[in-house]
This record gives structure tokens, C-alpha cells and sequence, in this order.
């Protein structure tokens, strides 16, 4: 996933399906490298965890 598509997910007031490694992620934040972001998992205890922006993919139905 690119920056730019990054940033719209986490402005757009829908909800936009994630993947990170098969799981559902919400983006909480873009870093300021612009590689990675802190993701959490959906419906988990909200454990935080910074992934690399390529390894994230938007879920198109």
C-alpha cells in the first residue's frame, strides 16, 4: 500500500478492510518515514504494532 491510500483510509469516514498477514488491521497512523505505519488488530485488545506500509492491503469486495 502506498502513503498517499494509507492517509485516505485512516480520513475517510467508512470503514476500509485491511489486511496485514490475513488479519484485519485498523491504520492507526502513518509514520513520518512514510515506510511504515502503527496498525492494531480489529476486535483484538488493541496492541499496537508498527508494519511497513508495503505489507498491508487494502481488501476490495
Amino acid at each position: 500500500m502506498d502513503i498517499q491510500r494509507a492517509k485516505e483510509i485512516i480520513a475517510s469516514p467508512e470503514t476500509i478492510l485491511v489486511n496485514y498477514n490475513g488479519n484485519s488491521i485498523w491504520i492507526d497512523q502513518v509514520s513520518e518515514d512514510g515506510v511504515t505505519a502503527t496498525v492494531h488488530i480489529q476486535g483484538e485488545h488493541q496492541e499496537k504494532q508498527k508494519v511497513r506500509l508495503s505489507d498491508l492491503s487494502e481488501v476490495n469486495h
